[in-house]
């Protein structure tokens, strides 16, 4: 609402006028939105008798409810401030939440084609269209109108369907014919459009989730892939969030629920009964568990329950679909130029008819032919094709797309790709390939340096920072430290990142010691130790020994079996999958013949960053835990001493780690002491298949475990493999200097590796990335991390980076930054500048800061592309002046470009094709726009001065096979086989545009011009066979020629003239065309129909040198000043 300006109207006395009045007794709303567009919406006013009246009295004045619909969302008025708010209210009554918070649907509409058809008809270029071709046929002249109404009602017919089309993709997504069980005393079935927040309802299987919701109780299998792109099926909990447009895969209910039906009133909850019954539950009205004293109902469900929390277009996808059905309008300047263009010379159009209606007003002819001969003058300057010619060229490229599996759906912005400087992408599925995968596994535990983890920190305490004063007192031991106060919320802990500076600190200060330097091993050396490091890359199927590390992937998860497929968070998935498990049922692990009995999962928590799982095997007990790296390190208290250096180098590069460790146990709970190298022999199953504890496994809690010294087993390294087409294609973007930047989901240190893997930065200069305090209040509160480079200092005032103890500065430096500092940030406007300026990784973004980023580059006047696979990313791929989905889903809806190629080498398609259209577009517009003055003045000339008009076939000939077919082989050229660094026009009135298209005016204007010096006619109204007529026909057609070679415009964004065969053989043929006419000289059937007349030899040589003179002379002009054809 930031963004909406609104007033209140009122009727005045005389229907459908208002005026400006308070919003309190406004009948009316004029919204206007960040982009200047104005609607209109009616205010409701709905009668309402509340049972709640000290709950409502703020919405309802005298019994009434105003409330009112604003871009798809509905607001209610407050009487007390009165204002237009979304209310959240607390009741039970259906009338009273269908008022407040509308149905659970959407208010988008499709329209009919028959009214999109009527829409489109009553457009001013349509009907300054159909208004020329009426005039023409009251002329007498038929063929040339004929083929301009056919070519419109194809048009017409072609862009009402692609509308039409369009907005039914999107209604299919509004749309919503799901049945839910909602609480309403008893559990009923009721269409989902009558769900309200607050509502208790079972979540059952479907393909499309209506509402958002929390989960009560129970458990989930679903699919977000509308959201968040991915399409791994997740596992959700009670307290966990399902959000609309979610699939539901499976539901499953714990079993037993206390449910309050005494009291209507009451907002309904329920509550878990896992053993025995509770005599005194009850949560009222949202509040905390209380005591009564009611009787409760006891009934069994098998589904999940879930509180409604939001329905409509206020839920997730709600408000994803809102930015698709409301997107910003397309910037285009030279579309908007191409119009005022149009207007001045509907101005010049006026003031010229008006005094040719005073040159005929004494003339005898009826007036009706007058007024008809006046429009038909006006028609030929104000053609209503100018601005429709722009689309030829994007038609054209709209048709290539297509053959090269991109679909377009908004033309316009074919053209404003053309202007891209910036391009944002997503990182998984774009840049890379979908999900993480093995990478490899580092069995730490068989290394045989290990080390207490009290040693390993008192070795780090030891460690000195460096004096900056005075250098030279340093030792090759001491290093340079910088201390972290606050934690990053990236996945790797910033320590790590710190110990690898620390290093490399070290390593560079020593590099040119000579004792340092002997130490060295050379590269056979460096092989045979790298055989001794002990690192399992590719399982082997026929591998018998196994050890706990491959147990613990087997079993420390929380996927499950659905439907033969192995379901659950992607990571466990894959990670279970490398183990070459299988899952018996929910409760047993099979690997080889060796089972494992789950006892109880301890589920993955935010916070502590870690999972347990709780095994028997064998008659033994196991605790396995599997987390983050400095989490895991935490419950260990001996670790393999180069753990930390390890981490941080797996970090480094991109790799997402997991530390896996365990513990044994006795049959009463306590640790006890275990051989972790020991091996089984996976074909010899064990005679005791499980055995039972005597102690309650319910007992072992995140906190119990937290406290259990476990032993390291290693770690297991994710990857995200890195498309191969990406290289290139970023390659080729910066080469033309378009700037390339990643916005991500994911981690800054896995974004950081793909964009150093892929060159997205200089990497020549310091890398930093600022991580934000929990208690942060100001932008001095920001601590600054340097990657790869030691004793980086950042200047919080200046903003500037230091580096060394001369404290060298850099006023360039890269970024790297997360979502939550980006807008924590760019509150500033120093800092946001800066961001927008040296920022190349935007990493932890969700949608809408996506869509926020993408918003504050076109702030700054950039023509920005985003190009993204996943419904997560609607939000930006409709914000960014050019949307690129890769992928056939729900972000194709809001995307202008749909690609089945899914790499990002169609965004160097796009970006081709556009500025091959752009420069299409202004040739075409420069060539029709000089064309059209040359014939005003012939036409205009040769009426005001004899009263003389041009046959049919002539203004067939030179309108429809000249300037029209031309332009149109001049559009249908293809784009140039790599990206340029040379800018394009953006705008048509630049001084040079400007002054060498007036040039070019002004000289062709000679040519026509010369005839009317030795050619004579008689004032006859109406006259088309003259002399005159004939001379300047054979000019004008010559310049139509002419011109067409002049403006056309190759190398380096289209191919050069000669590749455009088409159009040179079609200029040839009509240049032929036309000596063939000059050299009939007025005798034949064509000359006839043509309605030319024979002219003296002498007139008939000087014209023809006239139309030699004007080809040659644009040709000599062409090479002097346009060096871009070949």
């Amino acid at each position: 609402m930031s963004y909406i300006h609104i007033e209140g109207k009122k009727k005045r006395s005389i229907p459908f006028f208002y005026k400006r009045c308070s919003l309190k007794i406004a009948e009316i709303l004029k919204i206007t939105d960040q982009y200047n567009r104005v609607s209109y919406s009616e205010i409701e006013s709905i009668e309402l008798i509340t049972a709640n009246p000290k709950i409502l009295h703020r919405f309802v004045e005298n019994g009434k409810v105003r409330r009112v619909k604003i871009f798809f969302s509905l607001y209610v008025f407050d009487n007390v401030i009165e204002k237009f708010v979304q209310p959240d209210i607390e009741s039970t009554i259906k009338e009273e939440l269908e008022i407040f918070y509308g149905n659970n649907e959407s208010f988008y509409q499709n329209e009919a084609l028959s009214r999109i058809i009527f829409k489109n008809i009553f457009k001013l270029f349509f009907m300054m269209n159909l208004s020329s071709i009426c005039i023409w046929f009251l002329m007498q002249y038929y063929f040339f109108p004929i083929i301009i109404l056919i070519i419109n009602i194809y048009c017409l017919v072609s862009d009402s369907l692609s509308e039409y089309k369009n907005q039914a993709s999107i209604y299919a997504l509004t749309k919503n014919e799901e049945k839910l069980k909602v609480h309403d005393k008893e559990w009923r079935e009721v269409d989902a459009k009558y769900v309200y927040p607050g509502n208790i309802i079972l979540i059952d299987r479907t393909k499309d989730f209506p509402c958002d919701v929390k989960i009560l109780d129970g458990e989930l299998i679903v699919d977000e892939s509308f959201l968040t792109g991915e399409s791994f099926p997740v596992v959700k909990s009670c307290g966990n969030f399902v959000y609309s447009g979610t699939k539901i895969l499976q539901s499953k209910g714990s079993g037993t629920f206390l449910v309050d039906t005494k009291k209507e009133e009451d907002v309904v909850r329920v509550k878990h009964l896992p053993l025995k019954r509770r005599n005194k539950s009850k949560i009222k009205n949202g509040t905390e568990m209380v005591d009564r004293k009611e009787e409760q109902t006891l009934q069994v469900f098998n589904l999940a329950v879930g509180l409604v929390l939001k329905t409509g277009q206020e839920t997730t996808k709600g408000k994803l679909l809102k930015s698709i059905i409301c997107p910003p309008p397309c910037d285009y300047k030279f579309l908007n130029e191409s119009k005022k263009i149009f207007k001045f010379l509907l101005f010049l159009t006026i003031i010229f008819c008006s005094l040719l209606l005073f040159r005929i007003r004494n003339i005898e002819e009826s007036t009706f032919d007058k007024i008809v001969v006046i429009f038909d003058m006006f028609f030929v300057l104000v053609y209503p094709g100018l601005p429709t010619s722009l689309m030829f060229s994007i038609s054209l490229a709209q048709s290539r797309l297509f053959k090269k599996g991109i679909l377009c759906f908004d033309k316009e912005r074919i053209n404003s790709a053309g202007l891209v400087s910036l391009v944002v992408f997503d990182k998984t599925g774009t840049l890379t390939e979908e999900g993480l995968d093995v990478h490899l596994i580092d069995a730490m535990y068989k290394m045989e340096n290990i080390k207490t983890v009290e040693e390993s920190e008192e070795s780090v305490m030891e460690i000195e920072p460096p004096n900056f004063e005075d250098d030279s007192k340093q030792t090759k031991e001491e290093v340079f430290i910088k201390a972290i106060d606050s934690k990053s919320n990236c996945e790797q802990n910033l320590n790590y990142v710190q110990k690898m500076k620390n290093f490399e600190n070290d390593f560079y200060k020593e590099m040119d010691n000579e004792e340092f330097n002997c130490n060295f091993i050379s590269e056979e050396e460096n092989e045979e130790m790298n055989k001794n490091i002990i690192i399992e890359e590719i399982p082997s199927k026929d591998k018998i020994e196994i050890d706990f590390l491959d147990i613990g992937m087997s079993v420390c998860h929380n996927a499950v079996e659905f439907n033969d497929e192995i379901v659950g968070d992607p990571l466990d998935v894959r990670m279970f999958a490398y183990s070459n498990a299988k899952i018996c049922d929910n409760k047993i692990i099979q690997l080889g013949e060796l089972k494992f009995h789950i006892l109880k999962i301890i589920d993955f928590d935010n916070k502590a960053r870690r999972m347990s799982v709780l095994i028997s095997f064998n008659d033994r007990f196991f605790i396995f835990t599997k987390g983050s790296p400095e989490n895991i390190k935490e419950l260990m208290s001996e670790i393999y001493q180069d753990y930390d250096d390890d981490i941080s180098e797996y970090a480094m590069d991109g790799y997402r780690v997991i530390t896996m460790a365990c513990l044994e146990l006795d049959k009463n709970g306590n640790p006890i002491n275990f051989n972790i190298k020991e091996t089984f022999n996976k074909n010899k199953p064990f005679t005791k298949e499980g055995g039972i504890m005597n102690y309650d496994a319910n007992l072992f809690t995140l906190e119990k475990i937290g406290d259990l010294n476990h032993k390291l087993l290693g770690v297991i390294v994710f990857a995200n493999k890195t498309k191969m087409e990406s290289y290139g294609i970023i390659s080729e973007l910066t080469s033309a200097n378009i700037c390339c930047i990643m916005a991500t989901g994911d981690n800054i240190l896995t974004s950081i590796s793909v964009a150093k893997e892929l060159c997205l930065y200089d990497q020549e200069i310091p890398l930093l990335f600022p991580v934000l305090k929990e208690d942060a209040q100001n932008i001095y509160d920001i601590e600054w991390i340097g990657v790869g480079e030691e004793d980086l200092l950042f200047d919080k005032i200046k903003l500037m980076v230091y580096k060394g103890v001369d404290k060298t500065f850099y006023t360039e430096f890269n970024i790297a930054i997360e979502g939550k500092e980006y807008e924590f940030l760019k509150k500033d406007k120093g800092y946001s500048d800066m961001l927008l300026d040296k920022c190349k990784i935007f990493a932890r973004m969700n949608p809408e800061q996506k869509k926020m980023l993408v918003q504050d580059f076109k702030n700054r006047k950039i023509k920005v592309a985003f190009c993204g696979d996943g419904a997560n990313d609607m939000g930006a791929l409709k914000e960014a002046d050019v949307g690129i989905a890769l992928a056939q889903n729900e972000a194709s809806v809001a995307s202008s470009f749909t690609s089945n190629i899914t790499d990002i080498s169609a965004v160097s398609v796009v970006l081709k094709e556009g500025r091959c259209a752009l420069v299409s577009s202004f040739s075409t517009f420069k060539y029709l726009f000089t064309t059209i003055c040359l014939q005003f003045i012939f036409y205009y000339g040769l009426f005001f001065l004899y009263f003389n008009i041009v046959s049919d076939f002539q203004s067939l000939h030179t309108d429809l096979l000249g300037t029209l077919i031309i332009s149109m082989f001049m559009s249908n050229s293809v784009p140039s086989k790599m990206l340029s660094k040379k800018k394009l026009q953006e705008t048509f009135f630049t001084r040079k545009t400007i002054q060498s298209t007036l040039f070019i005016i002004f000289f062709s204007t000679l040519f026509i011009l010369a005839p009317f010096g030795y050619c004579n006619s008689v004032e006859e109204f109406g006259n088309d066979t003259c002399e005159l007529t004939t001379a300047l026909f054979y000019v004008y057609t010559s310049l139509v020629v002419a011109l067409g070679y002049y403006y056309y415009e190759g190398l380096p964004h289209r191919k050069e003239i000669k590749k455009n065969r088409r159009f040179i053989i079609y200029l040839l043929l009509f240049l032929f065309y036309l000596i063939y006419l000059v050299l009939s000289n007025g005798e034949g059937y064509l000359s006839k129909l043509y309605k030319l007349v024979n002219l003296p030899t002498d007139k008939l040589l000087l014209t023809s040198c006239i139309c030699v003179i004007s080809i040659f002379g644009l040709f000599i002009l062409d090479i002097c000043i346009n060096r871009n054809k070949f």
